[in-house]
């Protein structure tokens, strides 16, 4: 199997998995409170632009799409939109931030 291919799975398993926890795990909200409700956390996931939509466009085999369609301005576009994944390491850092309280 091509090595490419194979990174490809090994990524879309890990998004699988973290979208899986994302949609199991509570949030704070704008006020600084915590949801630990099942259903607000899952709908708070799903109606956020960097949620679930991310996610899922997040999962596409971009590398096995551009092997198949290499000229298609389509597969340009999500390759660019898949990198947005990065929003969520900046999520990730803000709330490590706030965690341990560095300014």
């Amino acid at each position: 199997m091509n090595q490419s291919v194979t990174n490809s799975i090994g990524y879309s398993i890990d998004n699988v998995a973290q979208m899986i926890t994302n949609f199991n795990v509570g949030y704070y909200d704008e006020y600084g409170n915590l949801i630990d409700s099942l259903r607000a956390a899952r709908r708070n996931y799903v109606r956020r632009w960097d949620g679930l939509l991310l996610d899922v466009v997040s999962l596409l085999p971009l590398e096995m799409l551009t092997m198949i369609y290499p000229d298609s301005d389509a597969i340009h576009a999500l390759i660019l939109t898949h990198s947005l994944r990065f929003i969520h390491v900046k999520r990730y850092l803000k709330n490590l931030q706030s965690k341990i309280d560095i300014k």
